[in-house]
């Protein structure tokens, strides 16, 4: 269903959408690809990942090479972006997937730097939200209250940060018709 039918339109609204500082201004970590300006120079040889193609993540990857090279990145405040997301990604189905994806990102690039210590604190502190935001998502949920779907976004993020391993597919063949 539509989001503004099932009432879930500020969740969407806010899953969609990007902030960021109140004046245009250099910032420490870049906020996604989407609506980005750059030199295509800036980008190097083979900017993106076609292995993930369908999963995406290719855009976490680039930015996390360009900072790791001394990019510089900056927010634009007063530029006018508008994202025309299709129906099909207004779905809780498609938010909580997503959710999942977004939360094997830190205990995906924690295995990728061998870093198995940082790996395993994503991955006990992503049982303990998917536990507690779990119930919290389930008994909302049965009260029919507007919270179910923001609290089972954050234990889906926490269940990804666990099964990190887990491939997703988003994009390509794997996009919804």
């Amino acid at each position: 269903g539509r989001a503004s039918a099932t009432g879930n339109f500020a969740y969407f609204e806010r899953l969609y959408s990007r902030t960021g500082p109140e004046e245009t201004c250099v910032v420490q970590t870049p906020f996604g690809i989407g609506n980005s300006l750059m030199t295509r120079a800036t980008l190097g040889e083979a900017p993106f990942d076609i292995s993930a193609n369908e999963t995406g993540g290719e855009d976490d990857a680039l930015f996390a090479h360009m900072q790791n090279a001394g990019a510089r990145f900056a927010w634009a405040h007063d530029a006018w972006v508008i994202e025309h997301v299709e129906e099909a990604r207004l779905t809780p189905r498609h938010a909580l997937k997503r959710a999942f994806a977004y939360g094997q990102g830190p205990s995906e690039l924690a295995f990728v730097a061998r870093d198995y210590a940082s790996l395993m604190r994503h991955m006990v502190v992503g049982a303990a939200q998917a536990s507690v935001y779990g119930v919290a998502a389930g008994a909302s949920f049965i009260a029919q209250n507007d919270n179910a779907l923001p609290l089972a976004d954050r234990a889906m993020r926490g269940l990804g940060k666990v099964l990190w391993f887990r491939p997703q597919k988003f994009y390509g063949s794997a996009q919804p018709t």
